[in-house]
């Protein structure tokens, strides 16, 4: 796995240039070939851009959830597996020390929750 991991790394962007490129000017294309068949330019970038977001969002989740996760073996909750905001929510009821030994007495002594 750590081969994996190496690779992995060797292929995330670096730079602020390529942040930008990414999570700003990419979604520039597809809202250019929408305004032509919409009426508001302004909408056909809203478009674009949740359109792309959301599709990240699905595919992180999806990617999580799936068996090719380097944390797929270890069990817990579903909302742990996609998301931190479940623990963010425990730890806002006061009640997250309760919650991670409830997690062990069902799982086990290893348990994936972010």
């Amino acid at each position: 796995q750590a081969v994996y991991y190496t690779v992995f790394q060797s292929l995330e962007p670096r730079s602020a240039e390529w942040l930008i490129v990414l999570l700003v000017a990419l979604q520039v294309i597809p809202a250019a070939v929408l305004v032509a068949g919409m009426s508001s330019p302004l909408l056909a970038l809203t478009l674009a851009y949740s359109t792309y977001y959301c599709s990240i969002m699905l595919s992180a989740a999806l990617y999580r959830l799936s068996s090719n996760h380097a944390l797929a073996m270890y069990p817990g909750p579903l909302p742990c597996k996609v998301t931190k905001l479940w623990m963010v929510y425990q730890a806002n009821t006061g009640k997250l020390h309760e919650y991670i030994r409830n997690l062990h007495e069902k799982h086990g002594p290893i348990v994936r929750i972010g």
